[in-house]
């Protein structure tokens, strides 16, 4: 039944102030806190030293990041997310223990301050709720609306609360891995000059080596008139550099380089034979080849026969040229002049070689020429004319053992080997001659160089000495580049002993640009840690003490359970205004708790002061009774809960809560699975920055996972605590069991010191420790799950090619055979011109924009960098098929095909195969009888073959006989028309080299003999497709004739450079040989396509002209290349967000088991029975539970020194502090 509630209290209590009584005070009120403990003191200085060490950590990380000293320590690319991750668990980790400490230290002088400090209950017990945990501490915050009992401690330990969180969120961004550009030094491989293997040179086969010599030179120089800059790698005017290697390097890289000298002098011993036009120069004769009345303007060498490469015995150390113009030196002076008869004067010199070392600057990427490393004059300014000082004997073979230097110093003899040009330059009349002249391709390029007729519209009357010795130096380091690098084309050689012609190797430094890493610090966090350390150390004065120290002050340091209880043994009066809050809800316990006490005041221990004082009597005066009515008191509690607090109780109940709790904690695990099936997927790589852009994205991506860490787990303590504590109050447990679990949710370091206490309660803090533990490795790992990781990837730019050649026909008419042969002058030259450089497009110099059977579009030079690049690209397919109503004229060599009378040249007597073009003869209407190879604008070439051409079923098609052939008997050819198809292609090109990656290969692998079936013509198309497809005959028929003396036994048959092609290819050297149709078609088809390019790339040679050409004709042909477009994938460096599986797989582990061990603090079943709405177990509520359990009091009545050890052994009583049987009591 319902009784009054008796409770022992002090006959002589405590004066309580209320808000509004003004009552006086007794002894106990009257007595002040006491300074502070030995223990709070230093507890105090420590607290204070922590703080000052976490601000002096800020300025010293700032000192670093302005000094930029962390900017030492570099490491590797590939060590980039393993040091990331190792910076960030450093940083996490200290952050988070140093934290814990911090919060450890700060608020248990918080507490102590509160128990010392005279303020309302309600305070004390808000600021003792509010250092629970950051979300504690905004519930109470919240309620500070309602009832402000203490508005600046709570948000003073919710500031400080939060600035630990900021500093959980910001620290772990102070440092990460960045990544730059640099460049690093690398040794790479360069070629030099070239050398010639003389290894076992002698007197005897010297004869044998200058034959060879002479074939190979003639054959390689052949490619002199065709040097550019664009192709000349490692030539610059007259010095020859040192090649790069190709390389990734950036900026200019310093190599070796070879100057060449020219200089000349007069020879005055020289006796002149003007009748035999020879000049006698020490003992041997010299024939002025190429002199002629009609020559007024000539440069050229002197030679000992009229020969191009005439044997000679000895090897000649300096070249002797003569000049009918004037040369003049600085002086205006002129060597001597000789004078042949009916011939014009002519100047005779001698010039020799001196090498200059030098250095000169290339660029990494091009690896071009630009600039020399010191300031000296590269060519002369001045001459002066002197005799000859050189060395005039012969050398002899040990003169240039050492094959670079013997190389070199032979120089005469490459010179003298120089080709004939092509171009025929019409004489500068005096008698009204039609003489022709042809020189050399030195002679030429020399003639060009000076500006000399015919490539200067105007005669010059003289030159200078200096210019001559300047173009002389340019063009022989032109004919060594090209020895060294150009080898004979195949077929042009038939000297058993063929000479081995090498480039000499080297090294040189490039800086080449690496991605390197580096640690960086991050000025925003620096700053955003330190201003929240101030701010720490600001608000850690506000709950330090620093009093002098005396050992007698009370030992409560606390307002946990044990300790709250003992103290209401002191303070009776608590409980008696307590006692008349009847529902203990958290606004009525507040409500109740608006008065002013200090807890713990005076000096001395407060028992023993009362005993002392007499204010504390005998034990039969100590105790009274005292009824307290079931009614509203004077704070005005209410009897029930409102309904606003009815609906924040059922939003706040154990169901609710639980239900939250499983839900967040099972969200948690969700996430870390979400994370870890990204990361199986590489998904999270998708997100990528610039290197610009990659400290702050780290920063960015770090802070956001600890912000998130942080509120996450917050809200989870926050849960798990409450459903912690009130388990803890409907349990039958030890009261020291629900005063460690209480203790413990404090924070990780008071569980910590609770399991370390010499009489722990681990059933329950074991779990809490655990938790908490959870919670902190999920602070250290979160922060790493997502690092930013440098790798190497591709971004697509536009970039413009240069495609196939495109011809313009535009002045010319078209419209009939005949219209069309008036035309064809100009194209045919240009095409001679240009096709003379075919041989050399199988050598091992770069044609960008061909590659086998292929032209796809070419890179410009500009578009550097390394990648890929897809261009467009045309594929060029060829079909034969055989005539069956061709009609044959056997003893005359011709053939009727298409009502078109084509004729087989007469060859000679031949040990190798022929697969060669028809010749066309058709009578123009300028009666000239002019003779064409192929079909002449029919779209298509018609070709006859000496070897059997097999289809993949082993027919030949039909065979035309031949009578009179030159071995006797008839000879059988097969007669067969070939036609072209383009198709469109992709390939891929590297941006580097600016080669295509896709090789050409036979793009057939059978083919069978069909019936021939004619093209037509379609020349006026505009399309340039279709005029490649129908006028590649029209460019074939302008071949040129090969200059190899290997096939010179056929006089009557000049092999062009095309049939020697096939010969080569198709290995038609020996009788017998035979051929495939599919092989035929694929080689033809890789030819054409080298034709087209040559024709599109390679210009004309330099005054090229035929001797009848009519400058009111149709003008040149106008080639071009067509432009076009592609992606560029350029290689570069960007950031990507990279997971670290080993974490996410941790922090999986760790959330699972944080979810394990929430579980056993769930409650699904709402205690409905209960009365009681005891919701935590701050100091208000322990009181109230004080009233209802007045047998705690004579158990802890006993203890006289309220040590934390002495409470927990009295409180070793079990007991249900709130649910049913409440009040039930164990012994």
């Amino acid at each position: 039944m319902n009784r009054p509630r008796v409770h022992q209290i002090h006959a002589r209590s405590l004066t309580v102030d209320t808000q509004d009584s003004s009552s006086g005070e007794t002894l106990l009120g009257k007595l002040r806190a006491p300074a502070g403990t030995q223990y709070s003191c230093r507890r105090s200085y420590v607290t204070l030293y922590l703080h000052v060490a976490l601000v002096a950590i800020q300025l010293v990380l700032l000192v670093v990041w302005h000094q930029q000293w962390e900017h030492r320590i570099v490491f590797s690319v590939d060590q980039e997310l393993r040091v990331a991750r190792l910076v960030k668990g450093i940083f996490t980790t200290f952050i988070t223990l140093y934290s814990a400490l911090l919060v450890f230290l700060t608020q248990s002088l918080a507490l102590h301050r509160d128990l010392h400090r005279r303020q309302l209950l309600t305070a004390t017990h808000d600021n003792a709720l509010a250092w629970s945990g950051l979300g504690s501490a905004v519930v109470r915050l919240w309620q500070q609306r309602a009832i402000p009992a203490s508005s600046m401690g709570v948000l003073s330990a919710l500031t400080y609360l939060a600035g630990i969180s900021v500093l959980h969120t910001a620290f772990p961004g102070v440092a990460a891995p960045e990544s730059l550009v640099v460049n690093q030094s690398m040794s790479i491989s360069t070629q030099s000059l070239p050398a010639f293997n003389l290894s076992g040179l002698d007197e005897d086969n010297r004869q044998n080596f200058l034959n060879a010599a002479g074939q190979y030179a003639e054959a390689s120089l052949a490619f002199f008139p065709f040097l550019t800059p664009g192709n000349s790698l490692g030539l610059h005017e007259a010095t020859l550099y040192d090649v790069l290697e190709p390389n990734t390097g950036t900026g200019s890289v310093r190599v070796n380089a070879t100057g060449f000298n020219i200089s000349c002098g007069y020879l005055p011993h020289t006796a002149f034979n003007s009748n035999s036009q020879t000049v006698d120069v020490g003992g041997t004769e010299y024939w002025l080849g190429a002199v002629d009345r009609n020559i007024i303007t000539t440069i050229t060498r002197i030679a000992t026969s009229p020969h191009s490469f005439a044997p000679i015995t000895k090897f000649p150390s300096a070249a002797i040229f003569y000049t009918s113009i004037p040369v003049l030196d600085s002086n205006n002076s002129t060597a001597p002049w000789f004078k042949p008869i009916d011939f014009p004067a002519v100047q005779i010199f001698r010039c020799s070689l001196t090498l200059v070392e030098q250095t000169v600057l290339v660029d990494s990427q091009s690896r071009n020429f630009t600039s020399f490393a010191f300031d000296m004059p590269q060519k002369k300014q001045t001459s002066r004319w002197l005799p000859f000082s050189g060395q005039l004997d012969d050398l002899s073979s040990a003169a240039f053992a050492d094959g670079t230097r013997g190389f070199l110093d032979i120089w005469e003899a490459w010179y003298r080997a120089m080709p004939m040009s092509l171009t025929i330059i019409p004489p500068l009349l005096e008698g009204g001659l039609d003489a022709l002249v042809s020189f050399s391709a030195a002679d030429i390029a020399l003639q060009q160089q000076l500006e000399l007729y015919p490539f200067n519209s105007t005669v010059r009357n003289g030159v200078y000495l200096h210019e001559v010795e300047n173009q002389l130096a340019k063009i022989v380091a032109s004919m060594f580049w090209t020895l060294g690098h150009v080898p004979a084309p195949s077929g042009y050689m038939n000297s058993s002993q063929p000479l081995n012609v090498s480039l000499l190797t080297g090294q040189a430094i490039v800086s080449e640009p690496v991605i390197q890493d580096r640690l960086a610090l991050n000025i925003f966090s620096i700053v955003e840690c330190l201003v929240v350390s101030l701010i720490l150390l600001g608000l850690s004065f506000r709950f330090r003490r620093l009093g002098h120290r005396d050992v007698g002050a009370t030992k409560i340091d606390g307002l946990d359970v044990l300790q709250v209880i003992w103290l209401c043994r002191d303070h009776p009066e608590l409980a008696a205004n307590l006692e008349q809050v009847r529902v203990p809800t958290d606004l009525n316990l507040r409500r109740a708790g608006m008065l002013q006490v200090q807890l713990i005041d005076g000096t001395a221990p407060m028992r023993e002061m009362l005993e002392e004082s007499g204010e504390v009597l005998q034990d039969s005066d100590k105790l009274l009774e005292s009824t307290y009515p079931d009614r509203p008191s004077r704070n005005q509690v209410a009897d029930r809960p409102s309904e606003r607090e009815q609906l924040c109780s059922r939003w706040t109940s154990d169901l609710v809560l639980s239900l939250v709790s499983i839900i967040l904690h099972s969200a948690l695990v969700v996430i870390h699975l979400i994370l870890a099936l990204l990361c199986s997927m590489g998904l999270e790589h998708r997100i990528t920055f610039s290197l610009s852009q990659q400290s702050f994205a780290a920063w960015l991506l770090s802070t956001f996972a600890t912000a998130f860490i942080t509120i996450y787990t917050a809200g989870l303590v926050f849960l798990t605590q409450t459903l912690s504590i009130r388990r803890s109050l409907r349990g039958m447990q030890l009261l020291t069991v629900t005063h460690d679990t209480v203790t413990a949710w404090r924070g990780i370091g008071s569980a910590l010191m609770s399991v370390l206490h010499p009489t722990p309660s681990l059933s329950p803090v074991i779990p809490v420790l655990l938790y908490l533990t959870g919670i902190l490795a999920l602070h250290i790992t979160s922060p790493a799950l997502l690092t930013v990781q440098t790798f190497n990837s591709t971004i697509p730019a536009p970039v413009t090619t240069q495609g196939i050649p495109a011809f313009a026909f535009s002045g010319y008419e078209l419209s009939s055979s005949e219209a069309r042969m008036v035309s064809v002058h100009s194209p045919l030259v240009y095409a001679q011109g240009a096709l003379s450089y075919l041989p050399f497009i199988n050598s091992s110099l770069p044609h960008l924009g061909l590659e086998g059977g292929m032209l796809y579009g070419g890179l410009n030079n500009s578009d550097s960098g390394s990648g890929t690049a897809t261009v467009d690209a045309v594929q060029f397919n060829m079909t034969c098929g055989y005539f069956a109503d061709a009609v044959v004229n056997s003893t005359a060599w011709t053939i009727t095909i298409l009502g078109r009378e084509y004729s087989l040249p007469y060859i000679g007597a031949t040990d190798f195969g022929i697969i060669s073009t028809l010749t066309y003869s058709v009578l123009n209407n300028d009666t000239a009888n002019l003779q064409f190879q192929g079909g002449m604008y029919m779209g298509s070439a018609l070709f006859f073959s000496t070897v059997p051409i097999h289809d993949s079923a082993g027919n030949t098609g039909p065979l035309v006989n031949f009578s009179n052939a030159p071995r006797g008997g008839d000879a059988k050819t097969q007669i067969f028309g070939c036609s072209l198809g383009l198709v469109n292609r992709s390939v891929t090109v590297d941006s580097q080299s600016r080669l295509s990656l896709n090789k050409w290969a036979s793009q057939k692998d059978s083919s069978v003999w069909l019936p021939f079936q004619e093209t037509g013509s379609k020349t006026e198309s505009t399309d340039p497709y279709t005029a490649l497809t129908n006028d590649w005959d029209s460019w074939y028929i302008a071949m040129p004739a090969s200059t190899s003396p290997q096939y010179g036994d056929a006089p009557d048959w000049e092999i062009t450079v095309a049939d020697l092609f096939f010969i080569d290819r198709l290995n038609l050297n020996s009788t017998g040989a035979s051929v495939t149709l599919h092989q035929f078609e694929d080689a033809l088809a890789e030819f054409v396509a080298s034709m087209y390019w040559t024709l599109g790339h390679i210009p004309p040679l330099p005054g090229f002209a035929p001797a009848n050409w009519d400058p009111d004709g149709p003008p040149p042909v106008e080639v071009s290349l067509l432009q076009g477009t592609a992606v560029f994938l350029a290689d570069t460096f960007e950031a990507r967000v990279d997971a670290n599986m080993s974490f996410i797989i941790l922090g999986t582990m760790v959330s699972a088991v944080l979810l394990l061990l929430s579980l056993q603090y769930l409650a699904f079943r709402n205690p409905t029975q209960d009365k009681e709405i005891i919701s935590g177990m701050g100091p208000l509520h322990i009181i109230w539970l004080y009233r209802n359990h007045p047998e705690l009091e004579a158990e802890l009545e006993q203890v006289m020194d309220p040590t934390t050890s002495n409470l927990r052994k009295a409180g070793m009583v079990g007991t249900r502090l709130a649910g049913r049987s409440v009040g039930h009591f164990i012994k």
